[in-house]
């Protein structure tokens, strides 16, 4: 018996994942692409294939990508520190701040976000909420290196 379109779906995008970390990028793309092609509203390879589409310079395709992928899926906070990652990329502050504040509610135990999050705050001029929400990162996840730089640039 043939697989049915969700198996074969979830086959695509593990696929294109496994592709992903090994750092096939173009190869995963495809793939992502072909998950698309079966659910065009599929917000894992949605998110997935905006990172690549911003590593290969069009940060406006790749916003596109992750927002409505985040719209899709806003209970993701994977999905959600995605696009917060891409905002803080393209050094959209208040943008990067609102959807990593998002991402850590979502996951409070992930340093990650919190992390970009006191970043964005501090480039907004807030370096003491930047510096509250640093040490929170710290507190997770002590080794994180991005989190003591920028504790050092709120204090500075």
């Amino acid at each position: 018996m043939p697989p049915n379109k969700n198996d074969r779906m979830r086959g695509l995008l593990e696929a294109a994942v496994a592709l992903h970390r090994a750092g096939k990028l173009d190869e995963a793309a495809t793939k992502y692409r072909e998950v698309l092609g079966l659910d065009k509203n599929q917000p894992d390879a949605m998110s997935l294939l905006g990172q690549i589409v911003f590593q290969h310079g069009d940060p406006k395709e790749a916003l596109n990508l992750m927002t409505r992928a985040q719209a899709l899926r806003t209970d993701s906070p994977t999905i959600a520190f995605n696009l917060g990652r891409l905002h803080f990329e393209m050094r959209d502050w208040a943008k990067a701040a609102a959807i990593n504040e998002t991402a850590a509610r979502l996951a409070p135990n992930n340093a990650a976000p919190l992390c970009n999050l006191g970043i964005a705050q501090i480039h907004l001029g807030r370096a003491a909420e930047g510096e509250a929400t640093l040490r929170k990162a710290l507190a997770l996840a002590p080794e994180n290196a991005m989190s003591w730089s920028g504790l050092g640039l709120a204090l500075a």
